[in-house]
């Protein structure tokens, strides 16, 4: 019996460390200085929507992304990710970091930096 209590102990604290090592980017934004912009999670991902990060899917301005295969960047607040991304008819995979930033994260892609505030 204690043999799997200890394994049992192991097992969640390994889905902890999973989740919280994708935790700190999950949330809801809008693009930094925009005005009038909506963060009801209602229209996450819509046309002047909320923009978020949830449960590893990244949601733009009328697009999804899957974040698959994390590779934390050494030394950073930031990490990289494959984009398997979709919306308004194309589809496409690219690297694609999310990094934290004072207000939020950035979303940095191949010559591309937005940065996105946390709704609050």
């Amino acid at each position: 019996m204690k043999h799997i209590s200890k394994l049992i102990l192991l097992w969640a604290l390994m889905i902890a460390a999973t989740a919280s090592a994708e935790a700190p980017y999950d949330g809801i934004y809008y693009p930094a200085g925009a005005q009038d912009w909506s963060c009801n999670i209602a229209e996450l991902g819509g046309d002047i929507g909320a923009l978020g990060v949830v449960d590893s899917v990244l949601y733009g301005l009328e697009n999804t992304c899957d974040l698959d295969n994390p590779t934390q960047i050494r030394d950073m607040e930031a990490t990289l990710y494959d984009a398997h991304c979709s919306g308004e008819g194309f589809t496409d995979t690219h690297r694609l970091m999310l990094m934290t930033s004072d207000n939020g994260i950035y979303v940095i892609q191949n010559g591309y930096v937005v940065e996105w505030e946390l709704c609050r």
